[in-house]
């Protein structure tokens, strides 16, 4: 009867070869009685065929769970424990820092889409925008891409390229009517899209023209005519309600007392469309968006190589504009009031418009008495400049303003024909006064005390 083998004690070699090779692994971590034994043989059998040296690492596998793992070991001797063979340090930052580098990608990747997401849903949805009537003008056969950019440029929307996408996804594509449309920054996209697609949200529209140096009061007074708005609702939206551009907050913060309208001189002569039931700062909004395009980036920089502000200068297109009848003629007058001003002999400028503005009339010939009429904006009484705009100017007489004649000239009167007789000294001006039979012009004043 056979003898039963001996149990094997932890730590002896057992008598058979395993069938472990050193091709095969272990994994990294505790070793059974039996890993330990297997490898140890396969070692062995190894070194006897000269395929393994001392210390040289070996590859040995070992199944965990049904899966085999390789691994290397070296330093296996008799007795020692098993080493795996280190990751070098190099590799092991190289990890770190790929770890850490994918981590920041991710957050940032994320932060630039919420970002992304909040913006375009904020544009979408109108969560946080203005609140004022804004009219926009869609044009027959127009795209959906240009009236999204008409919307953005009117400020109803902030990004055109959206609101189009939009468009596409809710299958409105090519279902925006032409006209004229009263819309909201504070209405979201659905909202934009029906009243683009309601034909009988077009309202009805009156055409006026305004001539340049119509005053304030004028352009006023053509609103009345046409049954749109009231003098108290225009005056308010003249002098007190705010506007987003440069050239009024700089008014505000430079008041000037006895102005006698915050916006005079800037409501630009041309011809508009409005709408018959459109409230009075609707109305003024319009003169001051085109008055903004206007007055261009170039036209500001002369201002400023004048050492004028836009105000200073409109006030002297305005006194051109009232003056000068001929068109040729705005540059020489300009060079009239730039030379007076810029003259140590010359305090006051001496301008019969100022007189009839101030006094509100339109009398041909001034009296000697009229130049007495107190106002700020007689400057037979006042020196330099008048505390506004006499006048709402056109494009022609700011440029003159802007680029006035290089002349030395110091008087003008105007003559019956339409034009102006210009002289250098008093003693001209009389002569001119005389030829020309007319006390309108500069220095008229002077003429008529002796």
């Amino acid at each position: 009867m056979e003898q039963p083998e001996m149990e094997q004690k932890q730590g002896q070699l057992p008598e058979k070869n395993s069938d472990l090779t050193p091709e095969k692994t272990v994994s990294e971590g505790a070793f059974s009685l039996q890993d330990i034994t297997a490898i140890r043989q396969a070692l062995q059998a190894s070194e006897v065929q000269g395929d393994v040296a001392d210390n040289e690492p070996t590859m040995v596998r070992k199944t965990v769970n049904g899966k085999a793992e390789d691994i290397k070991v070296s330093g296996f001797k008799e007795g020692a424990p098993l080493q795996e063979e280190e990751e070098p340090e190099g590799k092991r930052g190289i990890g770190c820092f790929g770890s850490f580098l994918y981590v920041f990608l991710i957050l940032a990747v994320s932060l630039v889409i919420s970002y992304v997401v909040i913006v375009l849903g904020n544009d979408m949805f109108a969560l946080v925008k203005g609140d004022e009537q804004i009219v926009v003008n869609i044009p027959e056969e127009a795209t959906d891409r240009q009236i999204a950019d008409i919307l953005e440029d009117a400020g109803v929307i902030r990004f055109a390229w959206f609101f189009d996408m939009y468009t596409q996804m809710r299958n409105n594509s090519g279902k925006y009517e032409s006209g004229d449309f009263e819309l909201n920054p504070s209405m979201n996209y659905v909202e934009i899209m029906t009243v683009l697609k309601r034909i009988d949200n077009s309202m009805e529209t009156i055409r006026l023209t305004f001539p340049e140096g119509y005053t304030t009061d004028d352009i006023i007074e053509v609103f009345l005519a046409n049954g749109m708005g009231t003098k108290e609702g225009f005056v308010k939206a003249i002098n007190e309600a705010p506007y987003d551009y440069d050239f009024v907050k700089a008014l505000d913060a430079s008041p000037k007392a006895g102005r006698t309208y915050r916006l005079d001189g800037y409501l630009f002569p041309d011809t508009y469309d409005f709408y018959k039931n459109e409230s009075e700062e609707s109305i003024i909004k319009r003169f001051l968006a085109n008055f903004n395009r206007k007055f261009s980036a170039s036209l500001r920089a002369r201002c400023q190589e004048l050492n004028m502000t836009v105000d200073e200068v409109l006030i002297v297109a305005s006194l051109v504009q009232q003056e000068a009848a001929i068109i040729s003629e705005f540059e020489t007058v300009s060079s009239v009031f730039h030379n007076r001003l810029s003259s140590s002999s010359f305090k006051k400028l001496e301008s019969c418009a100022t007189v009839l503005y101030a006094m509100d009339t339109r009398k041909a010939v001034l009296s000697w008495e009229d130049t007495k009429f107190e106002s700020p904006y007689n400057t037979y009484l006042y020196e330099g400049l008048t505390p506004g705009p006499i006048a709402n100017p056109g494009l022609d007489a700011i440029f003159a303003a802007l680029y006035p004649a290089d002349t030395d000239y110091y008087y003008f009167v105007a003559t019956g024909d339409g034009g102006s007789l210009f002289a250098k000294t008093r003693k001209e001006h009389l002569s001119n006064i005389e030829k020309a039979g007319s006390l309108k012009g500069t220095g008229s004043g002077s003429w008529s005390e002796e």
